[in-house]
Protein backbone atom coordinates (compact mmCIF):
# COMPACT_ATOMS: atom_id res chain seq x y z
CA UNK A 1 0.00 0.00 0.00
CA UNK A 2 1.54 3.02 -0.88
CA UNK A 3 1.93 6.26 1.15
CA UNK A 4 -1.15 8.68 0.68
CA UNK A 5 0.87 11.35 1.94
CA UNK A 6 3.79 11.29 -0.46
CA UNK A 7 3.46 8.96 -3.49
CA UNK A 8 3.38 8.91 -7.03
CA UNK A 9 0.17 7.38 -8.88
CA UNK A 10 0.87 4.32 -11.04
CA UNK A 11 -0.24 3.23 -14.37
CA UNK A 12 -2.75 1.60 -12.87
CA UNK A 13 -4.06 4.22 -11.08
CA UNK A 14 -3.50 6.46 -13.98
CA UNK A 15 -5.90 3.72 -15.98
CA UNK A 16 -8.19 3.97 -12.95
CA UNK A 17 -8.46 7.86 -13.29
CA UNK A 18 -9.51 7.82 -16.66
CA UNK A 19 -12.19 5.34 -16.02
CA UNK A 20 -12.97 7.89 -12.94
CA UNK A 21 -12.94 10.95 -15.67
CA UNK A 22 -15.30 9.62 -17.51
CA UNK A 23 -17.65 8.77 -15.08
CA UNK A 24 -17.92 12.36 -13.69
CA UNK A 25 -18.36 13.46 -17.59
CA UNK A 26 -21.18 11.37 -18.13
CA UNK A 27 -23.05 12.55 -15.39
CA UNK A 28 -22.33 16.22 -15.21
CA UNK A 29 -24.36 15.69 -18.72
CA UNK A 30 -27.10 13.71 -16.70
CA UNK A 31 -27.15 15.30 -13.63
CA UNK A 32 -27.27 19.33 -13.54
CA UNK A 33 -27.05 19.64 -9.57
CA UNK A 34 -23.66 17.35 -9.99
CA UNK A 35 -22.16 19.31 -12.88
CA UNK A 36 -23.02 22.53 -10.81
CA UNK A 37 -21.01 21.52 -7.76
CA UNK A 38 -17.98 19.53 -9.27
CA UNK A 39 -17.44 22.57 -11.37
CA UNK A 40 -16.88 24.77 -8.89
CA UNK A 41 -13.56 21.97 -7.41
CA UNK A 42 -13.64 18.76 -5.73
CA UNK A 43 -11.54 16.03 -4.62
CA UNK A 44 -12.13 12.52 -6.01
CA UNK A 45 -10.04 9.05 -4.73
CA UNK A 46 -9.56 6.08 -6.25
CA UNK A 47 -8.72 2.42 -4.01
CA UNK A 48 -7.51 -0.01 -6.19
CA UNK A 49 -7.81 -3.39 -4.03
CA UNK A 50 -7.44 -6.93 -4.26
CA UNK A 51 -10.72 -8.31 -3.32
CA UNK A 52 -11.70 -12.14 -3.12
CA UNK A 53 -14.53 -11.19 -5.51
CA UNK A 54 -15.18 -8.05 -8.23
CA UNK A 55 -16.55 -5.10 -5.89
CA UNK A 56 -20.12 -4.37 -7.12
CA UNK A 57 -20.38 -0.60 -8.69
CA UNK A 58 -24.19 0.01 -8.54
CA UNK A 59 -26.80 -1.02 -10.25
CA UNK A 60 -26.57 -1.27 -14.09
CA UNK A 61 -22.81 -1.13 -14.45
CA UNK A 62 -19.77 -3.15 -14.59
CA UNK A 63 -17.32 -4.89 -11.77
CA UNK A 64 -13.98 -4.35 -11.52
CA UNK A 65 -11.12 -4.42 -8.45
CA UNK A 66 -11.21 -0.65 -7.33
CA UNK A 67 -13.43 1.89 -5.37
CA UNK A 68 -14.58 5.59 -6.31
CA UNK A 69 -15.32 8.88 -3.48
CA UNK A 70 -15.72 12.14 -3.36
CA UNK A 71 -14.64 14.55 -0.45
CA UNK A 72 -17.97 15.86 1.46
CA UNK A 73 -21.34 15.60 -0.29
CA UNK A 74 -22.05 17.10 -3.96
CA UNK A 75 -25.60 18.49 -4.46
CA UNK A 76 -26.48 17.97 -0.77
CA UNK A 77 -25.74 13.75 -1.56
CA UNK A 78 -23.53 11.03 -0.72
CA UNK A 79 -25.84 8.19 -2.52
CA UNK A 80 -24.57 9.32 -6.27
CA UNK A 81 -24.11 6.16 -8.44
CA UNK A 82 -20.91 4.05 -8.39
CA UNK A 83 -19.65 5.90 -5.38
CA UNK A 84 -18.80 4.21 -1.70
CA UNK A 85 -21.23 5.19 0.52
CA UNK A 86 -20.54 7.50 3.33
CA UNK A 87 -19.07 6.31 6.76
CA UNK A 88 -21.89 8.38 8.50
CA UNK A 89 -24.85 9.95 6.59
CA UNK A 90 -26.28 12.68 8.39
CA UNK A 91 -28.46 14.51 5.71
CA UNK A 92 -31.66 12.39 6.18
CA UNK A 93 -33.87 15.19 7.07
CA UNK A 94 -35.95 13.26 9.53
CA UNK A 95 -33.10 11.71 11.47
CA UNK A 96 -31.37 13.20 14.56
CA UNK A 97 -28.24 15.69 12.94
CA UNK A 98 -31.01 17.04 10.92
CA UNK A 99 -33.73 17.54 13.43
CA UNK A 100 -31.37 19.14 15.88
CA UNK A 101 -29.93 21.33 13.32
CA UNK A 102 -32.89 22.90 12.61
CA UNK A 103 -33.39 23.60 16.28
CA UNK A 104 -29.92 25.53 16.10
CA UNK A 105 -31.08 27.37 13.03
CA UNK A 106 -34.04 28.76 14.73
CA UNK A 107 -32.37 29.89 17.89
CA UNK A 108 -30.17 31.41 14.88
CA UNK A 109 -33.22 32.71 13.47
CA UNK A 110 -34.40 34.47 17.03
CA UNK A 111 -30.75 35.94 17.41
CA UNK A 112 -30.65 37.94 14.27
CA UNK A 113 -34.39 39.08 14.74
CA UNK A 114 -33.72 40.26 18.57
CA UNK A 115 -30.06 41.95 17.62
CA UNK A 116 -32.09 43.55 14.53
CA UNK A 117 -35.32 44.18 16.64
CA UNK A 118 -37.00 47.50 15.42
CA UNK A 119 -37.72 48.67 19.52
CA UNK A 120 -33.85 47.68 20.45
CA UNK A 121 -32.97 50.02 17.38
CA UNK A 122 -35.19 52.46 18.49
CA UNK A 123 -34.28 52.45 22.10
CA UNK A 124 -30.31 52.75 20.77
CA UNK A 125 -31.02 55.57 18.80
CA UNK A 126 -32.67 57.07 21.35
CA UNK A 127 -29.85 56.67 23.91
CA UNK A 128 -27.56 58.33 21.13
CA UNK A 129 -29.84 61.07 20.84
CA UNK A 130 -29.96 61.94 24.65
CA UNK A 131 -26.48 61.00 24.93
CA UNK A 132 -25.72 63.37 22.57
CA UNK A 133 -28.39 66.14 24.03
CA UNK A 134 -26.54 65.37 27.69
CA UNK A 135 -23.39 65.80 26.39
CA UNK A 136 -23.86 69.11 24.53
CA UNK A 137 -25.70 70.10 27.79
CA UNK A 138 -23.25 69.50 30.24
CA UNK A 139 -20.36 70.73 28.18
CA UNK A 140 -22.97 74.44 27.58
CA UNK A 141 -22.93 74.79 31.56
CA UNK A 142 -18.99 73.64 32.07
CA UNK A 143 -18.41 76.53 29.32
CA UNK A 144 -20.62 78.57 31.44
CA UNK A 145 -18.79 77.75 35.12
CA UNK A 146 -15.57 78.77 33.45
CA UNK A 147 -16.71 82.19 32.64
CA UNK A 148 -18.18 82.50 35.61
CA UNK A 149 -15.13 81.51 37.68
CA UNK A 150 -13.26 84.08 35.74
CA UNK A 151 -15.33 87.07 36.56
CA UNK A 152 -15.09 85.78 39.67
CA UNK A 153 -11.38 86.10 39.56
CA UNK A 154 -11.32 89.67 38.09
CA UNK A 155 -13.79 90.74 41.13
CA UNK A 156 -11.31 88.68 43.69
CA UNK A 157 -8.78 91.07 41.59
CA UNK A 158 -10.14 94.52 42.34
CA UNK A 159 -11.41 93.36 46.39
CA UNK A 160 -14.84 94.63 45.65
CA UNK A 161 -16.72 91.70 46.90
CA UNK A 162 -17.48 89.42 49.64
CA UNK A 163 -16.08 86.70 49.31
CA UNK A 164 -18.22 84.48 50.62
CA UNK A 165 -21.01 85.49 47.63
CA UNK A 166 -18.69 84.15 45.63
CA UNK A 167 -18.08 80.59 47.32
CA UNK A 168 -21.71 80.48 47.76
CA UNK A 169 -21.76 80.73 43.73
CA UNK A 170 -19.17 78.41 43.09
CA UNK A 171 -20.47 76.12 45.23
CA UNK A 172 -24.30 76.63 43.68
CA UNK A 173 -22.82 75.88 40.32
CA UNK A 174 -21.26 72.49 40.94
CA UNK A 175 -24.13 71.35 42.31
CA UNK A 176 -25.74 72.50 39.39
CA UNK A 177 -23.49 70.58 37.59
CA UNK A 178 -23.86 67.38 40.16
CA UNK A 179 -28.15 67.69 39.60
CA UNK A 180 -27.80 68.18 35.48
CA UNK A 181 -25.23 64.89 35.56
CA UNK A 182 -28.26 63.28 37.79
CA UNK A 183 -30.81 63.74 35.87
CA UNK A 184 -29.20 62.72 32.41
CA UNK A 185 -28.33 59.61 33.89
CA UNK A 186 -31.57 58.90 35.43
CA UNK A 187 -33.06 59.71 31.67
CA UNK A 188 -31.32 57.36 30.22
CA UNK A 189 -30.98 54.65 33.11
CA UNK A 190 -34.51 53.33 31.89
CA UNK A 191 -33.68 52.75 28.31
CA UNK A 192 -30.31 51.28 29.74
CA UNK A 193 -33.02 48.51 31.33
CA UNK A 194 -34.49 47.68 28.21
CA UNK A 195 -31.80 47.55 26.15
CA UNK A 196 -29.72 45.08 29.19
CA UNK A 197 -33.50 43.04 28.74
CA UNK A 198 -32.81 42.54 25.39
CA UNK A 199 -29.12 41.78 25.24
CA UNK A 200 -29.56 39.19 28.09
CA UNK A 201 -32.23 37.47 26.23
CA UNK A 202 -29.69 37.49 23.15
CA UNK A 203 -26.86 35.92 25.27
CA UNK A 204 -29.09 33.55 26.80
CA UNK A 205 -30.02 32.44 23.43
CA UNK A 206 -26.27 32.11 22.07
CA UNK A 207 -25.60 30.40 24.96
CA UNK A 208 -28.33 27.64 24.03
CA UNK A 209 -27.23 27.44 20.74
CA UNK A 210 -23.25 27.11 21.64
CA UNK A 211 -24.50 24.21 24.12
CA UNK A 212 -26.65 22.46 21.35
CA UNK A 213 -24.17 22.65 19.08
CA UNK A 214 -21.47 21.64 21.23
CA UNK A 215 -23.78 18.94 21.83
CA UNK A 216 -24.86 17.72 18.08
CA UNK A 217 -20.98 17.86 17.30
CA UNK A 218 -19.80 15.49 19.82
CA UNK A 219 -22.79 13.26 18.85
CA UNK A 220 -21.41 14.05 14.98
CA UNK A 221 -17.95 12.81 15.82
CA UNK A 222 -19.57 9.73 17.64
CA UNK A 223 -21.11 8.44 15.15
CA UNK A 224 -17.90 9.01 12.35
CA UNK A 225 -17.56 4.85 13.24
CA UNK A 226 -14.26 3.43 10.82
CA UNK A 227 -13.59 -0.18 10.15
CA UNK A 228 -9.76 -1.15 10.90
CA UNK A 229 -7.93 -3.73 9.09
CA UNK A 230 -8.35 -6.02 11.90
CA UNK A 231 -12.12 -5.91 12.28
CA UNK A 232 -12.15 -3.38 15.09
CA UNK A 233 -14.14 -0.19 15.23
CA UNK A 234 -13.01 3.12 16.20
CA UNK A 235 -15.29 6.50 16.54
CA UNK A 236 -13.52 10.08 15.75
CA UNK A 237 -13.54 10.81 19.07
CA UNK A 238 -11.40 7.46 19.93
CA UNK A 239 -8.99 7.97 16.75
CA UNK A 240 -7.99 11.77 17.47
CA UNK A 241 -7.91 10.91 21.11
CA UNK A 242 -5.48 8.11 20.41
CA UNK A 243 -3.39 10.58 18.20
CA UNK A 244 -2.99 13.52 20.00
CA UNK A 245 -2.00 11.12 22.78
CA UNK A 246 0.28 9.54 20.80
CA UNK A 247 1.92 12.92 19.37
CA UNK A 248 2.19 14.35 22.82
CA UNK A 249 0.02 17.05 22.11
CA UNK A 250 -0.64 19.45 25.27
CA UNK A 251 -4.44 19.64 24.76
CA UNK A 252 -5.12 16.83 26.45
CA UNK A 253 -2.79 17.72 29.36
CA UNK A 254 -4.95 20.86 29.38
CA UNK A 255 -8.05 18.74 29.74
CA UNK A 256 -9.65 20.53 26.47
CA UNK A 257 -13.01 18.48 25.06
CA UNK A 258 -11.44 16.26 22.58
CA UNK A 259 -14.61 17.03 19.95
CA UNK A 260 -13.54 21.21 19.96
CA UNK A 261 -9.84 19.46 18.60
CA UNK A 262 -11.24 17.73 15.69
CA UNK A 263 -11.68 20.27 12.11
CA UNK A 264 -15.22 20.34 10.57
CA UNK A 265 -15.45 17.79 8.05
CA UNK A 266 -12.86 15.13 9.38
CA UNK A 267 -14.38 11.77 8.12
CA UNK A 268 -15.60 13.02 4.97
CA UNK A 269 -12.21 13.35 2.62
CA UNK A 270 -11.94 10.47 0.19
CA UNK A 271 -9.16 8.78 1.97
CA UNK A 272 -10.93 7.43 4.95
CA UNK A 273 -14.30 6.72 2.68
CA UNK A 274 -12.37 4.42 0.71
CA UNK A 275 -10.62 2.76 3.51
CA UNK A 276 -13.44 1.83 5.85
CA UNK A 277 -15.54 0.45 2.26
CA UNK A 278 -12.49 -1.25 1.76
CA UNK A 279 -11.89 -2.77 4.97
CA UNK A 280 -16.14 -3.08 5.93
CA UNK A 281 -16.05 -5.57 3.01
CA UNK A 282 -13.39 -7.23 3.68
CA UNK A 283 -11.15 -5.81 0.65
CA UNK A 284 -7.00 -5.87 0.48
CA UNK A 285 -6.35 -2.25 -0.38
CA UNK A 286 -3.27 -1.92 -2.57
CA UNK A 287 -2.89 1.73 -3.98
CA UNK A 288 -4.90 4.82 -3.13
CA UNK A 289 -4.65 8.25 -5.08
CA UNK A 290 -6.51 11.45 -4.92
CA UNK A 291 -7.26 14.47 -7.60
CA UNK A 292 -8.81 17.42 -7.80
CA UNK A 293 -11.46 17.70 -10.43
CA UNK A 294 -12.51 21.54 -11.81
CA UNK A 295 -11.45 25.03 -10.84
CA UNK A 296 -8.60 26.03 -8.48
CA UNK A 297 -10.23 27.52 -5.42
CA UNK A 298 -9.28 31.19 -4.78
CA UNK A 299 -6.81 30.69 -2.02
CA UNK A 300 -5.32 27.47 -2.89
CA UNK A 301 -2.76 26.05 -5.82
CA UNK A 302 -5.09 23.25 -7.51
CA UNK A 303 -5.01 22.04 -10.93
CA UNK A 304 -7.34 20.42 -12.77
CA UNK A 305 -6.85 16.20 -12.64
CA UNK A 306 -4.20 16.49 -10.67
CA UNK A 307 -3.52 14.24 -7.51
CA UNK A 308 -2.70 15.41 -4.76
CA UNK A 309 -1.50 14.47 -1.28
CA UNK A 310 -4.13 13.20 1.56
CA UNK A 311 -4.50 16.28 3.97
CA UNK A 312 -2.81 16.63 7.01
CA UNK A 313 -5.23 18.17 9.32
CA UNK A 314 -8.39 15.85 8.76
CA UNK A 315 -6.86 12.95 7.11
CA UNK A 316 -3.39 12.18 9.04
CA UNK A 317 -4.97 11.13 12.75
CA UNK A 318 -7.56 8.92 10.64
CA UNK A 319 -5.29 6.88 8.05
CA UNK A 320 -2.62 6.44 10.71
CA UNK A 321 -5.10 4.53 12.69
CA UNK A 322 -6.48 2.95 9.47
CA UNK A 323 -3.04 2.23 8.35
CA UNK A 324 -0.77 0.58 10.79
CA UNK A 325 2.14 0.46 8.88
CA UNK A 326 1.57 3.98 7.48
CA UNK A 327 5.73 5.89 8.35
CA UNK A 328 4.84 9.18 10.52
CA UNK A 329 7.95 10.32 8.99
CA UNK A 330 7.79 13.73 6.94
CA UNK A 331 8.72 12.59 3.30
CA UNK A 332 9.84 8.84 2.31
CA UNK A 333 12.65 10.23 0.26
CA UNK A 334 14.26 12.40 3.64
CA UNK A 335 17.97 12.33 3.34
CA UNK A 336 18.91 9.60 5.82
CA UNK A 337 22.71 9.61 5.27
CA UNK A 338 22.86 12.44 2.96
CA UNK A 339 26.58 14.27 2.98
CA UNK A 340 26.39 17.84 3.85
CA UNK A 341 29.03 19.97 2.51
CA UNK A 342 30.18 23.62 3.72
CA UNK A 343 30.31 26.21 0.98
CA UNK A 344 31.99 28.42 3.48
CA UNK A 345 33.01 28.95 7.35
CA UNK A 346 34.69 30.73 9.80
CA UNK A 347 34.97 31.46 13.40
CA UNK A 348 30.89 32.87 13.29
CA UNK A 349 29.16 31.22 10.90
CA UNK A 350 28.91 28.39 8.65
CA UNK A 351 27.08 28.19 5.33
CA UNK A 352 25.97 24.58 3.65
CA UNK A 353 24.47 23.52 0.29
CA UNK A 354 21.43 21.67 1.76
CA UNK A 355 20.62 18.57 -0.06
CA UNK A 356 16.83 18.53 -1.54
CA UNK A 357 14.63 16.56 0.87
CA UNK A 358 16.79 17.32 4.22
CA UNK A 359 15.24 19.32 7.19
CA UNK A 360 16.74 22.60 8.23
CA UNK A 361 16.09 22.00 11.98
CA UNK A 362 15.16 18.78 14.00
CA UNK A 363 11.42 17.73 13.27
CA UNK A 364 9.46 14.92 14.76
CA UNK A 365 11.52 11.87 15.10
CA UNK A 366 15.06 11.12 14.46
CA UNK A 367 15.17 12.48 10.82
CA UNK A 368 18.58 13.88 10.23
CA UNK A 369 18.47 17.75 9.52
CA UNK A 370 20.94 20.35 8.15
CA UNK A 371 21.59 21.70 12.41
CA UNK A 372 21.39 17.85 13.85
CA UNK A 373 24.17 17.22 10.94
CA UNK A 374 26.39 19.56 11.84
CA UNK A 375 26.20 19.18 15.75
CA UNK A 376 27.80 16.01 14.87
CA UNK A 377 30.46 17.01 12.59
CA UNK A 378 31.08 20.46 14.78
CA UNK A 379 31.08 18.57 18.11
CA UNK A 380 33.56 21.44 19.45
CA UNK A 381 30.78 24.03 18.30
CA UNK A 382 28.45 23.93 21.33
CA UNK A 383 25.94 26.65 20.42
CA UNK A 384 25.11 26.30 16.78
CA UNK A 385 21.98 28.28 15.82
CA UNK A 386 19.79 28.14 12.46
CA UNK A 387 19.07 31.35 10.83
CA UNK A 388 16.59 30.93 8.62
CA UNK A 389 15.27 27.68 6.86
CA UNK A 390 14.59 26.24 3.47
CA UNK A 391 11.82 23.78 3.16
CA UNK A 392 12.81 20.26 2.85
CA UNK A 393 12.12 19.67 -0.77
CA UNK A 394 14.68 23.11 -1.43
CA UNK A 395 18.20 22.70 -1.75
CA UNK A 396 20.67 25.30 -2.09
CA UNK A 397 22.56 27.74 0.51
CA UNK A 398 21.48 27.77 4.11
CA UNK A 399 23.69 30.18 6.95
CA UNK A 400 24.29 28.97 10.58
CA UNK A 401 25.56 30.79 12.98
CA UNK A 402 27.95 29.58 15.83
CA UNK A 403 27.04 31.86 18.78
CA UNK A 404 23.83 33.63 20.15
CA UNK A 405 25.30 37.06 19.33
CA UNK A 406 25.62 35.90 15.45
CA UNK A 407 22.59 34.65 15.45
CA UNK A 408 21.05 37.68 16.77
CA UNK A 409 22.86 39.85 14.55
CA UNK A 410 22.62 38.06 11.33
CA UNK A 411 18.32 37.92 11.86
CA UNK A 412 18.26 41.67 12.67
CA UNK A 413 20.09 41.58 8.97
CA UNK A 414 16.80 39.57 7.68
CA UNK A 415 14.55 41.28 9.65
CA UNK A 416 15.77 44.91 7.90
CA UNK A 417 16.03 43.04 4.46
CA UNK A 418 19.41 44.04 4.09
CA UNK A 419 20.29 39.89 3.89
CA UNK A 420 19.85 39.25 0.31
CA UNK A 421 18.77 36.32 -1.12
CA UNK A 422 18.09 34.55 -4.64
CA UNK A 423 16.87 31.56 -5.87
CA UNK A 424 16.37 29.54 -9.45
CA UNK A 425 13.56 27.54 -10.28
CA UNK A 426 12.53 25.54 -13.25
CA UNK A 427 9.38 26.67 -13.86
CA UNK A 428 6.59 23.33 -15.18
CA UNK A 429 5.65 25.67 -18.03
CA UNK A 430 5.85 28.97 -19.67
CA UNK A 431 4.31 31.89 -17.87
CA UNK A 432 1.98 34.31 -19.92
CA UNK A 433 2.77 37.59 -18.08
CA UNK A 434 5.73 39.68 -18.41
CA UNK A 435 9.43 38.01 -18.23
CA UNK A 436 10.36 40.54 -14.68
CA UNK A 437 7.67 41.79 -12.26
CA UNK A 438 6.20 41.73 -8.80
CA UNK A 439 4.22 39.64 -6.99
CA UNK A 440 2.57 40.46 -3.58
CA UNK A 441 0.46 37.65 -2.28
CA UNK A 442 -0.50 37.49 1.11
CA UNK A 443 -0.20 34.21 2.68
CA UNK A 444 -1.34 32.37 5.52
CA UNK A 445 -1.18 28.69 6.81
CA UNK A 446 -3.96 26.44 5.67
CA UNK A 447 -4.61 25.58 9.08
CA UNK A 448 -6.81 22.18 8.08
CA UNK A 449 -3.48 21.23 6.10
CA UNK A 450 -0.23 22.55 7.16
CA UNK A 451 2.38 22.81 5.93
CA UNK A 452 0.75 24.43 2.92
CA UNK A 453 -0.35 27.52 2.78
CA UNK A 454 -3.15 29.81 1.05
CA UNK A 455 -3.50 33.12 -0.40
CA UNK A 456 -5.54 35.51 2.12
CA UNK A 457 -6.39 39.15 0.76
CA UNK A 458 -7.79 39.44 4.34
CA UNK A 459 -5.56 37.99 6.78
CA UNK A 460 -2.72 36.49 5.09
CA UNK A 461 0.48 38.16 6.24
CA UNK A 462 2.77 39.95 3.59
CA UNK A 463 4.55 38.44 0.90
CA UNK A 464 6.72 40.15 -1.86
CA UNK A 465 8.66 38.32 -4.84
CA UNK A 466 10.53 40.22 -7.51
CA UNK A 467 11.46 37.77 -10.06
CA UNK A 468 12.68 37.27 -13.29
CA UNK A 469 12.28 35.12 -16.07
CA UNK A 470 14.51 33.54 -18.58
CA UNK A 471 14.24 30.85 -21.94
CA UNK A 472 16.94 28.56 -21.77
CA UNK A 473 16.26 26.25 -24.45
CA UNK A 474 13.14 24.03 -23.74
CA UNK A 475 13.27 25.52 -20.17
CA UNK A 476 11.82 28.44 -18.20
CA UNK A 477 14.03 29.54 -15.42
CA UNK A 478 12.62 31.72 -12.70
CA UNK A 479 15.45 33.83 -10.64
CA UNK A 480 13.43 34.87 -7.80
CA UNK A 481 14.38 37.32 -5.17
CA UNK A 482 12.11 37.10 -2.05
CA UNK A 483 11.47 40.79 -0.47
CA UNK A 484 9.99 38.66 2.16
CA UNK A 485 10.10 35.59 4.21
CA UNK A 486 6.72 33.52 4.77
CA UNK A 487 6.85 29.67 4.32
CA UNK A 488 6.36 28.28 0.36
CA UNK A 489 6.12 31.96 -0.30
CA UNK A 490 8.86 31.05 -3.47
CA UNK A 491 6.45 28.22 -4.36
CA UNK A 492 2.51 29.53 -4.16
CA UNK A 493 3.98 32.66 -5.61
CA UNK A 494 5.34 31.14 -8.71
CA UNK A 495 2.07 28.32 -8.97
CA UNK A 496 -1.10 30.46 -7.87
CA UNK A 497 -2.59 32.26 -11.02
CA UNK A 498 -2.27 35.44 -9.41
CA UNK A 499 1.06 34.81 -9.79
CA UNK A 500 3.41 33.66 -12.30
CA UNK A 501 0.61 30.62 -12.88
CA UNK A 502 3.37 28.12 -13.45
CA UNK A 503 4.81 25.58 -10.30
CA UNK A 504 7.55 24.74 -9.32
CA UNK A 505 8.93 21.59 -11.52
CA UNK A 506 8.46 18.69 -9.12
CA UNK A 507 6.35 20.85 -6.05
CA UNK A 508 4.34 18.06 -5.37
CA UNK A 509 2.05 19.89 -2.96
CA UNK A 510 1.20 22.96 -5.61
CA UNK A 511 2.50 21.19 -8.32
CA UNK A 512 3.23 18.14 -10.13
CA UNK A 513 5.29 15.82 -8.01
CA UNK A 514 8.76 14.75 -10.29
CA UNK A 515 11.75 13.55 -8.85
CA UNK A 516 12.76 16.65 -6.96
CA UNK A 517 11.63 19.85 -6.40
CA UNK A 518 13.74 22.25 -8.88
CA UNK A 519 13.99 25.02 -6.34
CA UNK A 520 17.56 26.22 -5.19
CA UNK A 521 18.59 29.20 -2.84
CA UNK A 522 21.63 30.13 -5.44
CA UNK A 523 23.04 33.18 -3.91
CA UNK A 524 22.84 35.57 -0.52
CA UNK A 525 24.39 38.44 0.04
CA UNK A 526 24.74 39.77 3.56
CA UNK A 527 27.48 42.27 5.81
CA UNK A 528 29.53 39.45 8.08
CA UNK A 529 28.55 40.28 11.89
CA UNK A 530 31.97 40.53 12.89
CA UNK A 531 34.40 42.03 10.77
CA UNK A 532 31.78 43.93 8.48
CA UNK A 533 32.59 42.46 5.33
CA UNK A 534 29.73 42.31 2.71
CA UNK A 535 29.80 38.70 1.92
CA UNK A 536 28.74 37.60 -1.48
CA UNK A 537 28.40 33.58 -1.98
CA UNK A 538 27.22 31.75 -5.12
CA UNK A 539 26.74 27.67 -5.52
CA UNK A 540 25.20 26.51 -8.41
CA UNK A 541 22.15 23.43 -8.15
Amino acid sequence: MNNPFNYTPSEKMIIAQRRLVAHIETLCNEQPAFAEEVKKGKMFGILLASPPTPLPRGEGSDMWEGAFAFSGQIGGRYDWPQFVPAVFDYLDEQGYFKTHEREIDAINKKVAEQEQSAELLALRQKKEQLQKESDADIEAYKRLMQVAKAERDVIRLKGVTNEADLIRESQFMKAELHRKKTYWKEQMSGIDEKIDGFIGEIRKLKLSRQHKSDHLQRWLFEQFVFTMPDGQHRSLTEIFQSYLARTGSSLLRRGIDISATIPSGAGECCEPKLLHYAYSHGLQPEEIGMFWWGESPKQEVREHLQFYPACNGKCRPILEAMMPNLQSATDDYAAGNATLPIVYEDDALIIVNKPAGMLSVPGKGNTPSVLSILKAMRPECTSLHSVHRLDMDTSGLLIVAKSEDVHKALQKQFATHSFRKEYVAVLDGMPEGPREGDIALPLRPNYADRPRQVVDLLEGKEALTHYIINIEGDKCIAHLFPMTGRTHQLRIHCAHHDGLGCPIKGDRLYGKRSDRLYLHAFKMEFVHPLTGERIVIEQKP
